[in-house]
C-alpha cells in the first residue's frame, strides 16, 4: 500500500498499515496512543480482522493541531 492514495471518502474502514500511510505514524507509535486512548479504537469487522472507521481517523486528523 505504500505510496498509494488512499481517498477517505470512499471507503468506511482502513486496515492498520493504510491507517499507518494516512496519518504517516508507524504501527508500533499507533498501537502506543491507542493504549492510552489518545488514537481511534479499532472496530472488531471478522472474528479475524479489525480496522479502523474512516470517520474516527477524519475526526482525530482534525483535532490534531
Amino acid at each position: 500500500m505504500k505510496n498509494s492514495m488512499v481517498s477517505l471518502d470512499k471507503v468506511y474502514f482502513l486496515s492498520l498499515n493504510q491507517t499507518c500511510d494516512v496519518v504517516n505514524l508507524s504501527r508500533s507509535t499507533i498501537y502506543r496512543m491507542m493504549k492510552v486512548g489518545s488514537f481511534p479504537q479499532t472496530v472488531q469487522l471478522t472474528p479475524n480482522r479489525v480496522g479502523f472507521r474512516t470517520s474516527d481517523l477524519k475526526k482525530w486528523v482534525g483535532g490534531v493541531k
